[in-house]
C-alpha cells in the first residue's frame, strides 16, 4: 500500500500589486513578499480588472494615478462586482491628508498606504485587515549593528571578489538609472497629462463664461426692445386722445 502525505503547508496569502511604476511595483513586492505574501503585479487598472476574474487576491494595492482608468474608478468597479465586498482594498498612495483618505474610503478603499518604505506602516494596514501570515518574517530593527567599516586591510581574496563582483555591480547600477530614467519619463507623462487636462478645463469654463455672457447680452437686447414696444404702445393711444380734443377745441373756436 503505498501512502499518500498531505502537505500541512499554508497556502501564502496572495496580494495584487497596481501600479504603472516598476519602482514602485518592486518596492512594495518585496516587503509583501517579506511578509509571506505571494505578489502579482499589474501595471493599470484595466490589467487589474482582467487579472480578477479567476480566483481572488487577499489584498489589492491599488495605484490612485494610473495611465488610462484612474485609481479610484477602478475601486468603484471593483466594489460593483457580486464579490465586491469580500475584496480588501488598499490605495498605494504619494497623497497624504485626511481629504484624500475620506475621498478614497467614499470610493471604496479599505485603508490607505503612502508610498514609503516605512514598513511599520504596512503591518499596521494589515494588521487591521487581519492579514498577516503567521510567522511572517517582518524585518524589525536591531540593536546591535555591526559595523559596516573596517580598519583592516583588504586581503587578496577581497580584492579578487571585488573585481569579480564589479560588472554585476555596474549592471546594477545601469539598471538603476535605466529604472529612474522611466520614472521621470512616467513623472513628464503625467505632467503633459495634467497640462492638457488643465488646458481642457479652462477652455471649458472659457466656453461656459462666453455663453454666459452672450445669453445675458441677449436677454438685455430682448428686455430693452420689449420696453421699447411697451412705450410705443403707451404713446399711440395718448396721442390719439390729444389729436382728438385738439380737433375738438379747434372746431369749437371756428363755431
Amino acid at each position: 500500500m503505498v501512502a499518500v502525505i498531505q502537505s500541512t503547508e499554508t497556502p501564502r496569502p496572495r496580494a495584487l500589486v497596481v501600479d504603472d511604476s516598476r519602482i514602485a511595483r518592486h518596492v512594495l513586492s518585496g516587503m509583501l513578499d517579506r511578509r509571506g505574501f505571494e505578489v502579482e503585479t499589474v501595471d493599470s487598472a484595466e490589467a487589474a480588472l482582467n487579472r480578477l476574474c479567476g480566483r481572488l487576491p487577499n489584498v489589492i494595492f491599488m495605484d490612485h494615478l494610473l495611465p488610462g482608468m484612474q485609481g479610484l474608478e477602478a475601486v468603484r468597479r471593483l466594489r460593483a462586482r457580486a464579490d465586491g465586498a469580500a475584496l480588501n482594498i488598499v490605495m498605494f498612495t504619494s497623497q497624504d491628508g485626511e481629504l484624500f483618505a475620506d475621498v478614497a474610503r467614499a470610493a471604496g478603499a479599505d485603508d490607505i498606504f503612502v508610498k514609503t518604505t516605512d514598513s511599520t506602516a504596512l503591518d499596521d494596514i494589515l494588521g487591521r485587515l487581519d492579514l498577516m501570515p503567521v510567522g511572517a518574517d517582518v524585518p524589525r530593527p536591531c540593536g546591535n549593528v555591526v559595523p559596516l567599516v573596517s580598519n583592516r586591510k583588504p586581503s587578496g581574496e577581497s580584492l579578487a571578489l571585488e573585481r569579480l563582483l564589479e560588472p554585476i555591480l555596474d549592471q546594477h547600477r545601469e539598471k538603476l538609472r535605466q529604472d529612474l530614467l522611466s520614472e521621470f519619463a512616467i513623472m513628464e507623462r503625467y505632467e503633459e497629462r495634467m497640462r492638457r487636462e488643465t488646458m481642457l478645463c479652462i477652455d471649458a469654463m472659457t466656453r461656459r463664461a462666453i455663453a454666459s455672457i452672450n445669453r445675458t447680452i441677449v436677454e438685455r437686447q430682448r428686455y430693452q426692445e420689449q420696453r421699447a414696444t411697451r412705450r410705443k404702445r403707451t404713446w399711440l393711444p395718448t396721442a390719439t386722445v390729444l389729436f382728438a380734443l385738439s380737433i375738438g377745441l379747434v372746431a369749437y373756436l371756428v363755431t
